[in-house]
């Protein structure tokens, strides 16, 4: 019978801490996209001034949802793929490499992987919860960006 009652109440008070976890996707608001484009580094040349600049902005949005490590460099190397087609395989992999190095120092720049998220409701490199992707998949269509830039981030990311 002290079995019994033990197991009861251990079950209920299961159901209570699982039940706290969970929170309503509508509670859950994500920071507003914003773009600074190729953050600190042109967007193009002098003669076309924004010629990979949609690169980086797919890469921003990319970064603002987030996801795995193995994501993130995915998205990188999407990045060095847009601006190769554009600019050539010079400035790719000059960007590219940018990139990488810049995950490596210890100040990290306010448009970090995962940004969109509150702190409490995402870890770093964790895969996206399906909760998350419906939150984000909501939200991500508010971004003030192009429409086809959009799309193409939530087919990558798989929302």
């Amino acid at each position: 019978m002290k079995y019994l009652l033990f197991l009861t109440a251990f079950f209920v008070m299961s159901s209570i801490a699982h039940a706290s976890d969970q929170v309503q996707a509508s509670e859950i608001v994500l920071s507003t996209f914003s773009s600074d484009l190729c953050t600190g580094y042109p967007e193009g040349t002098k003669k076309e001034p924004m010629l990979w600049a949609h690169c980086c902005i797919k890469h921003d949005l990319a970064y603002w949802v987030a996801g795995t490590r193995k994501v993130r460099k995915e998205v990188d190397k999407r990045l060095k793929s847009c601006v190769t087609e554009v600019a050539g395989k010079a400035r790719g992999r000059l960007m590219y490499t940018g990139i990488r190095l810049g995950h490596l120092s210890p100040i990290k720049h306010p448009s970090h992987w995962g940004h969109a998220w509150p702190k409490k409701h995402r870890k770093t490199y964790a895969p996206l919860t399906e909760q998350q992707k419906a939150i984000a998949l909501q939200q991500i269509y508010n971004a003030e960006i192009k429409r086809e830039y959009i799309d193409q981030v939530v087919k990558e990311l798989k929302l």
